[in-house]
């Protein structure tokens, strides 16, 4: 039987500290670790998707790997959370004419660039190439 946490490392910007937080999650008999990753925080403004410090990503899959947690990776764009705006950029309400969370090409051209660089990074670590991700939402993965 598999039963999943929630871990969202935007709230605890201390890469130095997730590796504790995964391993108690792992203590309480969870084998998988859902996470959001904030696209208004990893691409604070257009052309700029900042995933170094507090804000990457591949420190976070390692110790997912390190405590023996899976991964369900979500990176949106929308991710709710409890976070203003559901974690979409504020600049991107001045870039979309159309409609935000939908198929509209301006909207899609916004995520797209982060998504992409999303992907860059957790490729990689999915389950088939002997990583912890073994489920995304990312439209690239």
């Amino acid at each position: 039987m598999s039963s999943s946490g929630e871990f969202h490392p935007f709230r605890l910007p201390v890469p130095d500290l997730w590796l504790d937080i995964l391993q108690k999650i792992k203590a309480t008999g969870m084998n998988t670790v859902s996470v959001y990753l904030h696209w208004g925080l990893l691409n604070p403004a257009p052309d700029v998707i900042d995933l170094k410090d507090w804000r990457a990503v591949q420190p976070l899959l390692d110790a997912a790997k390190l405590a023996g947690l899976f991964v369900i990776l979500r990176p949106g764009p929308y991710i709710n959370a409890e976070t203003t705006a559901g974690g979409i950029p504020h600049w991107v309400t001045s870039r979309v004419s159309g409609t935000l969370r939908t198929n509209a090409t301006d909207f899609k051209e916004a995520w797209e660039p982060y998504l992409r660089a999303v992907a860059e990074v957790t490729v990689p670590n999915e389950i088939t190439n002997d990583g912890p991700i073994i489920g995304s939402n990312c439209l690239y993965i």
